[in-house]
């Protein structure tokens, strides 16, 4: 009779203790749930190589032009990913040196990317009107100078 009282009274504290962790665990989900559903989370958009589908068959053919996109796209895709820096850019360096080599060419792309990069340090800001700086105080830098 004794083990039986025992059994139940084991059984009881055990169900209330299960019930009172459920409980609980619903508590955290409800304020993880209220705390974090504002927030959102964007992916950073997938970079490509170089897209030399306008320039000319030479161009395509072009072995220097696939060395320098190689080498951009492990840049971008190993190294930049482990700096994690905060680019005072709204396009990073890579990428703005990307877009003008598709554009201009290779030796005037690349020595347009060296001059942002050049002019990339702490205090860039500093030198930009307010017009050309967004909510973040970063360069917006989305077009390419003709």
């Amino acid at each position: 009779m004794k083990s039986i009282i025992l059994g139940i009274l084991f059984l009881l504290a055990l169900t209330c203790h299960l019930n009172g962790q459920s409980s609980e665990q619903y508590i955290r989900s409800t304020l993880l749930k209220n705390t974090f559903d504002s927030y959102s989370f964007t992916p950073a958009p997938k970079r490509k190589l170089l897209d030399l589908s306008t320039k000319s068959f030479l161009s395509r053919i072009n072995p220097a032009n696939y060395l320098a996109a190689g080498i951009l796209f492990v840049y971008q895709r190993i190294f930049s990913e482990q700096i994690q820096a905060q680019c005072k850019y709204v396009v990073s360096c890579s990428e703005y040196t990307k877009l003008s080599i598709q554009h201009h060419g290779l030796i005037m792309g690349s020595l347009i990317g060296l001059d942002q990069l050049s002019c990339c340090f702490p205090t860039v800001t500093v030198d930009y009107p307010e017009y050309l700086l967004n909510t973040k105080m970063q360069v917006i830098n989305n077009g390419l100078d003709e």
